[in-house]
C-alpha cells in the first residue's frame, strides 16, 4: 500500500453538548467520514488517511468512550447499537459533515450499516469493512464471554490477563474458546499487540460498550433494507470474511467485495469512493470549542510542534488574573494532574499541556530542559499571553527553571513542587525498568511495579527497610493505571530526558528569582532545603497551601 508520507493529518475537538469528541481530519476534495473499529481509535486509520488525503477531505472521529473521546452518558446501562448511531449523526452535524462517503471497519462497519439503514439521507455511499452475521444464540454467547469487565488490580494481575487475552485473539476465534477448530491465524507482531493494548488502557472498562452494541445487533435486517450505494468489504486474511458467503439477498447497488490482504483495503475503497457522486465541497467546520464547565481537552498548534492541553473555559470571577502553567511530572502526562488541576481551575486560568514527546503531544526531538523551554514560550505565545505562572511537579521543575531563565519577560512566578537535584538523585533519577516490548507482556508487570514501588521506597529499586519511605501515601490501582499509560506513551524519550533535567542542583532552584519551592513530607530532596512550603500528600490540597488561587 502506498502513502503519502507528505499529508498532514491535524487533530481536534468537537464539541456535542459537553461531550468532547476527538477527530483526525487532512486532505482536500469530496468528503469521507471513517469509523474505526473496538476497542482502537482513529489512530490506527492514519495509513488509511494518509492514502485517501491527496485526493478526498478525510474524517475520523474517535468513537464515544474511546481514544480521546468522552463516553456517552449512559448510567450504567448498555448504550445499543442506536446510540452510538445517534452520536456520529450528531458529530456530523455539530462540524457540518454534509453526506460523506462513510468507510467503517468491523465495529465502524457495523454501526455504518445502521447509521444507512435509518439515516440514508446523511451518506453519499457507505463501505463497510468486516460485517459481522451471527444467529440470536451465537450473538448472547458473544454477549455473555467476549467482553469480561476490565478492573484494575493492587497486584497487576488484570495486565498479565489483558496480555494473554490479546495474544488468544490472534490465535482463535472467538478468543475464549482455545480448542483445535477455533484455531484462527490473525498476524500480528509484538508491538501491535501492545498498541491495541494501550487503546484498552485508554477506554479502560468502557472498551465493552461499543464493542458490545456492535456484537448484540442483528444487522441482516438492516443489510436486506439498505437504500444507498454500499460496498461490503472483507479481507480474506480476515477472520469476519467467513461470514461473506453468509450474507442474504442484497438489494441493488449493495456489492460485495472480497480483497486478499488488509494492505489491499485503501485501493479497493479509493476506487469505490472515487465512483460515487459527492456533494460539491467537502468543508467542514473544524473551529473547536470548550466545555463551558470543567476542564477541555484542545490541540495547539504552534509553528515547531502541536501540543496537547488540557485548560479551563475561562478565568473564574474575581480570580488571579494571570494564568497558570502547570507542568506535569517527566514520563506521565496531564491526565495525572486531574484533581490538582479541577480545583486550580476553581480559582483561575490554568494551562496544563502534555510535554513533548508525552501523552498526544507531537513535539519532535525536545528532551533538554533549554528545547523544553523553547517550546513551552512557543506555546504561551502561540495563546498569546503576555505572562504567566508556572507550577512544576518533580523532575519537571528543571523545565520551568530553564523556562524561567531563559525567557523572564513571559515568566512571573514560578512554584517547584518536589523538584528533584542533582547532589542525591544522579544516577538514581534515571534509573528506569527495561521497558521495550517483549512477547510475554512482561514489560507491563515491570511497569506496574516501578509505578508502585517507586512511591513505596527511595531509590524504587532497592525495597529494603532503610530505603522504605516512611508515612507513603499508597495509590489505588485506578491511579497507578492513569500513570502506567502516560509512562507507555512516553518511553521513547524518558530515559533521555531524566538524565538531562537531573543537572540542576538545590541552589539553582533556591536563587531562581520570583519563585517558591514546596514539598510533601516524603520527598527525598527536601532535606536539601531550608526554606519550603509544606504540601499536603493529596494534591487537590495544594492550590491552598500555595495560595495559588
Amino acid at each position: 500500500m502506498m502513502t503519502n508520507t507528505n499529508c498532514k493529518i491535524s487533530r481536534q475537538y468537537a464539541l456535542i453538548g459537553e461531550r468532547q469528541v476527538h477527530y483526525r481530519y487532512a486532505g482536500n476534495g469530496p468528503l469521507i467520514v471513517l469509523i474505526h473499529q473496538s476497542p482502537n481509535n482513529s489512530k490506527e486509520l492514519i495509513p488509511l488517511i494518509e492514502y485517501l488525503a491527496p485526493n478526498f477531505t478525510v474524517v475520523a472521529p474517535d468513537t464515544p468512550g474511546y481514544g480521546q473521546s468522552d463516553p456517552l452518558c449512559y448510567k450504567g446501562e448498555q448504550p445499543s447499537i442506536d446510540n452510538f448511531v445517534d452520536a456520529l449523526v450528531n458529530f456530523f452535524e455539530v462540524l457540518n459533515l454534509h453526506k460523506p462517503v462513510l468507510y467503517g471497519s468491523h465495529t465502524g462497519a457495523i454501526i455504518g450499516v445502521r447509521l444507512a439503514a435509518r439515516y440514508p439521507q446523511k451518506l453519499a455511499a457507505l463501505v463497510a469493512n468486516g460485517v459481522l452475521i451471527n444467529s440470536a444464540d451465537e450473538r448472547k454467547d458473544l454477549c455473555d464471554h467476549y467482553f469480561p469487565p476490565y478492573v484494575t488490580k493492587w497486584n497487576g494481575t488484570h495486565l498479565t490477563s489483558l496480555w494473554s487475552r490479546l495474544r488468544d485473539q490472534h490465535s482463535f476465534f472467538p478468543w475464549y474458546v482455545r480448542a483445535s477448530k477455533n484455531i484462527n491465524y490473525w498476524p500480528a507482531t509484538d508491538t501491535e499487540i501492545d498498541a491495541n493494548l494501550l487503546n484498552y488502557l485508554e477506554a479502560g472498562n468502557d472498551y465493552r460498550l461499543a464493542y458490545r452494541a456492535a456484537v448484540d445487533y442483528a444487522i441482516v435486517d438492516d443489510l436486506v433494507r439498505l437504500s444507498i450505494p454500499s460496498l461490503l468489504l472483507a479481507a480474506k486474511a480476515d477472520t469476519l470474511s467467513r461470514y461473506v458467503e453468509h450474507y442474504p439477498p442484497l438489494p441493488n447497488g449493495v456489492v460485495t467485495q472480497i480483497v486478499p490482504d488488509f494492505n489491499d483495503i485503501p485501493e479497493a475503497m479509493a476506487n469505490y469512493a472515487q465512483q460515487q457522486h459527492f456533494p460539491t465541497s467537502g468543508a467542514f467546520n473544524c473551529q473547536p470549542l470548550l466545555k463551558t464547565i470543567g476542564l477541555s481537552k484542545r490541540f495547539l498548534a504552534t509553528p515547531n510542534g502541536v501540543f496537547h492541553i488540557l485548560l479551563n473555559h475561562c478565568s473564574p470571577q474575581n480570580a488571579n488574573p494571570t494564568p497558570l502553567l502547570v507542568l506535569h511530572e517527566i514520563g506521565f502526562n496531564n491526565e495525572t494532574l486531574h484533581s490538582l488541576l479541577m480545583t486550580m481551575a476553581e480559582h483561575r486560568k490554568v494551562i496544563a499541556p502534555d510535554l513533548p514527546g508525552h501523552g498526544e503531544s507531537d513535539w519532535p526531538d525536545v528532551t533538554s530542559p533549554a528545547d523544553m523551554a523553547v517550546a513551552l514560550a512557543e506555546l504561551i505565545t502561540t495563546m498569546n499571553i503576555e505572562q504567566i505562572d508556572v507550577l512544576a511537579i518533580a523532575n519537571a521543575s528543571a523545565y520551568a527553571l530553564a523556562l524561567k531563565t531563559q525567557f523572564p519577560e513571559l515568566i512571573d512566578k514560578v512554584t517547584f513542587c518536589n523538584p528533584q537535584c542533582a547532589e542525591p538523585a544522579s544516577p538514581i533519577a534515571i534509573k528506569i525498568p527495561d521497558l521495550n516490548v517483549d512477547s510475554a507482556g512482561s514489560h507491563l508487570t515491570r511497569a506496574w511495579h516501578y509505578l508502585r514501588d517507586r512511591r513505596l521506597y527511595y531509590p524504587w529499586y532497592k525495597r529494603t527497610q532503610d530505603s522504605q519511605i516512611q508515612h507513603a501515601q499508597i495509590p489505588d490501582a485506578n491511579t497507578l493505571q492513569v500513570e502506567l499509560l502516560g509512562l507507555l506513551k512516553a518511553r521513547k524519550c524518558i530515559e533521555t530526558c531524566l538524565k538531562l533535567a537531573s543537572q540542576f542542583n538545590a541552589e539553582d532552584y533556591i536563587h531562581c528569582p520570583d519563585s517558591q519551592v514546596a514539598f510533601t513530607n516524603t520527598a527525598p530532596c527536601r532535606i536539601l532545603f531550608c526554606d519550603y512550603i509544606l504540601l499536603a500528600d493529596e494534591m487537590y490540597r495544594w492550590p491552598q497551601l500555595l495560595k495559588a488561587e
